[in-house]
Formats: structure tokens, C-alpha cells, sequence
């Protein structure tokens, strides 16, 4: 017998989970399946200074790395692992983040894009940043797919400090 509709969906789709500020985008099948997770919620237990930190799947693998999910014990809660420097986000003036969690804005799972989008501007407010968001998509159907998106970061001025991404397969 088949599994249930709602599992084959939690399995494949995209989800929200709002309790633990976390967004998950899939596209794609077999060879061809992708998938980002963005983590925009409050970091409680978790300790890591990586707010809108992102970790993507493709070919069977994690092509952006995070130290501090795959061994979960403790020594990854203190030192290198722990450090917004070692994750997929942006850095400011060489300085870790203050984790203070932040706020999903835009979140659909349509045929032809997946995208999420949130932001953390408490993150880097020592620091003079007064905009730090994340936006990332799946775009694309059965002709590929590709993952885009850009961390729009302003300084007090309003003076973009990154740029957006493009990641291929």
C-alpha cells in the first residue's frame, strides 16, 4: 500500500515551520531534486550565531556544509562551529552575530518558483546594519532548476554590503 498523501508531501514539498522559525523548499525528482533550508528563527537551544544561515541539497548531497547539524553534540556548540563565519551567511566587520532571531516575510511553493524570504535585522544592529535580509527561490520546471537568491544587506545609510547568488548544478 502506498503512504499517505500528506506523508509523500512532508517528504517532497515544501514546508514552513513556524514554531521553529525554519523553511524548507524542494523541487524536483530523483537525480534532478533539490532542496534549501533557511533558519530564521530564535536560536534557544540551538547556539549557533547563524540566523538566515542557508544549507543546500542537490545530487544527493549537502552542497553547503554546516558543521554544528550533522554531529549534534556538544563540542559543536562552542569554538569554530559555533561562529557566524562558519556558515552560509553574510558577515559584518569580521564579527559574529548577536542571535536574535528574526521574521519570515514571503513563503509560496508554486509549479514553476519555490521561495522563502525573512530577516533578522537585529542580527547586526551593533553594527550599523539596518536591513539584513534573505531571499532564496528554486526557480525553474523540467527543463532544470536553478537556486537563487541575494542576503540584501544595508548599512545605516542604505548603502547595499552584498550581492546576489546564483547556484547551479
Amino acid at each position: 500500500e502506498p503512504p499517505p498523501a500528506a506523508a509523500v508531501r512532508s517528504l517532497s514539498g515544501c514546508e514552513f515551520f513556524g514554531q521553529k522559525g525554519v523553511g524548507i523548499l524542494r523541487a524536483g525528482e530523483g537525480k534532478d531534486a533539490q532542496a534549501v533550508f533557511m533558519r530564521f528563527g530564535p536560536s534557544l537551544n540551538h547556539g549557533h550565531l547563524d540566523d538566515l544561515n542557508i544549507n543546500w541539497f542537490a545530487r544527493g548531497r549537502e552542497l553547503t556544509y554546516d558543521l554544528g547539524y550533522s554531529l549534534g553534540s556538544t563540542h559543536t556548540q562552542v569554538g569554530w562551529a559555533r561562529q557566524t563565519a562558519s556558515h552560509n551567511v553574510v558577515v559584518v566587520d569580521e564579527t559574529s552575530q548577536k542571535p536574535t532571531g528574526g521574521s519570515l516575510h514571503m513563503f509560496a511553493d508554486l509549479p514553476q518558483v519555490k521561495v522563502m524570504e525573512a530577516s533578522a535585522e537585529g542580527s547586526y544592529a551593533a553594527q550599523g546594519v539596518s536591513c539584513y535580509r534573505r531571499l532564496v527561490a528554486i526557480i525553474g520546471g523540467d527543463n532544470g532548476q536553478h537556486v537563487v537568491g541575494g542576503p540584501p544587506v544595508t548599512d545605516g545609510r542604505g548603502v547595499p554590503q552584498a550581492r546576489p547568488y546564483v547556484l547551479d548544478i
